[in-house]
């Protein structure tokens, strides 16, 4: 049975690694130029839902993301890095 201190020791280690795993993975985030599909994202990001919506009908990936990548945008600005760095963040869940 883990103790409270060795409990908060072992979750203190695991968000560090966490965050140092999502550091880690900023670095250099925008260095190369965009990808094909991150092109693609990012101009169906800056488009209208409208457009949104119906690109996504013939499509199999639904448009959850790109609003949500709208959203974001909309706050935060567009780049490379801006456009990157939300899919960076939900890739530490994996």
């Amino acid at each position: 049975m883990i103790t409270g201190k060795r409990l908060h020791l072992s979750l203190g280690l695991m968000v560090g690694l966490l965050l140092l795993a999502f550091a880690l993975r900023l670095l250099r985030l925008d260095y190369q130029s965009l990808w094909w599909d991150e092109g693609i994202s990012l101009h169906l990001a800056t488009s209208g839902f409208g457009e949104i919506i119906r690109d996504r009908l013939d499509n199999i990936h639904p448009p959850l993301y790109f609003f949500i990548l709208k959203g974001w945008l909309a706050l935060v600005g567009v780049s490379p890095f801006t456009g990157r760095y939300l899919s960076t963040l939900a890739s530490l869940t994996q």
